[in-house]
C-alpha cells in the first residue's frame, strides 16, 4: 500500500510541478519583452503566486495521500504576512522544505531559500528556481581551483542579484544554518559539540542581514524533529513517517545580536539541541 501511494503520489506531484515549471518559463520570457517596468514587476508577482500555489497543491497532497502529520507549535506573534521574513531551521531532509512551506503557507510571504549550485542542471526545475530569484551558493569542497575568500565572495554576489529584487515585495528567506543535511556520518566527521546538530554557519545569515538591510526586525527560529527515521524523498511521498514536529519562536534582532553575531547564534543553537533532545527523550 504504502508503494502504490508513493508511485500514484509522485507522479501526481512531478505533474504540477513541471506544469509550474512551464508557467515561471512563460512569466520570465514575458518578462524580458515587457517594456513598462510596473508590469514587469507585476509578472514577477505573479511568478511568486506559482510558488503559493505550488505550496497549496503540496498541502493538499499531504493531506490526500497521507503523507506525514504535522504538529505545529507557533508563538503568540509573528511578523505580519506583510513584512520580510527570515527563517532559521535545522536541517535534516530534503522534506524539511515542503514542511515548512506547509506551515508558514498563510503566515509569510513567499519562502525562498539558498540552492546548492549543482541543482541549476536539474531539468526545468533548477532553471525555474534561478528564475524565481532563488540564490544559488557555491560550496567551498565541491569548488576546485577556488579560494574560500573567492568562493564567499561569489557566494555574496549571488545573494546580490537575488536581492535586486527582494525589496519589491516581502518574501521570506530560508536559511538551514547548519549548511547541510544532519547525519551521523556528518556529525562524527565535524566532531559537533552538539548532540543533535552540526555547528551553525553565520556567513548566510550575515549576508541575508545585509542584503534586507533594515527589512527584518527580528529571526524566525524553527526547530524540526520527525518521530523515527528521518524520511528519504521515496520515504516520504510513500507515508513511512508518520510524523514531524515544529517548533516556532521568534528572536529580535537587537544590536547586541547582530554585532556579536556568531556568538548569540552558537548560544540559539545550544538552546535548540536541549529541546531537540526533550523532544527525543
Amino acid at each position: 500500500m504504502h508503494t502504490i501511494r508513493g508511485i500514484v503520489g509522485f507522479a501526481i506531484l512531478s505533474c504540477y510541478t513541471l506544469i509550474g515549471c512551464i508557467l515561471v518559463y512563460v512569466l520570465a520570457f514575458a518578462q524580458m519583452l515587457c517594456p513598462v517596468p510596473r508590469w514587469r514587476r507585476q509578472l514577477r508577482g505573479a511568478n511568486d503566486g506559482v510558488i503559493t500555489a505550488w505550496v497549496f497543491l503540496n498541502e493538499k497532497m499531504c493531506q490526500a495521500f497521507r503523507w506525514i502529520r504535522m504538529d505545529t507549535k507557533l508563538p503568540e506573534t509573528l511578523p505580519s504576512r506583510k513584512d520580510w521574513w527570515i527563517i532559521a531551521s535545522n536541517h535534516q531532509s530534503w522534506a524539511d522544505i515542503v514542511i515548512l512551506e506547509i506551515v508558514f503557507r498563510k503566515l509569510a510571504p513567499p519562502i525562498k531559500f539558498f540552492t546548492k549550485r549543482e541543482l541549476i542542471w536539474v531539468p526545468f526545475l533548477g532553471f525555474g528556481l534561478w528564475l524565481l530569484r532563488f540564490p544559488y551558493v557555491r560550496r567551498g569542497n565541491r569548488e576546485k581551483g577556488q579560494t574560500r575568500q573567492r568562493l564567499q565572495q561569489k557566494n555574496r554576489q549571488e545573494l546580490q542579484r537575488a536581492a535586486m529584487q527582494f525589496h519589491e515585495r516581502p518574501i521570506s528567506l530560508l536559511l538551514f544554518l547548519e549548511g547541510t543535511r544532519f547525519t551521523s556520518i556528518k556529525h562524527a566527521e565535524q566532531q559537533s559539540s552538539y548532540q543533535n546538530l552540526l555547528r551553525p554557519k553565520v556567513g548566510g545569515l550575515a549576508y541575508s542581514l545585509e542584503a534586507l538591510d533594515t527589512d527584518v526586525d527580528r529571526i524566525v527560529n524553527v526547530t524540526i524533529n520527525y518521530q523515527g527515521e528521518v524520511p528519504g524523498f521515496w520515504q516520504f511521498v510513500c507515508g513511512r513517517c508518520s510524523q514531524v514536529d515544529v517548533l516556532v519562536d521568534t528572536i529580535s534582532l537587537t544590536a547586541e545580536f547582530t554585532q556579536n553575531l556568531k556568538g548569540e547564534v552558537m548560544k540559539v543553537w545550544h538552546e535548540k539541541d536541549r529541546v531537540l533532545t526533550t523532544m527525543r527523550s
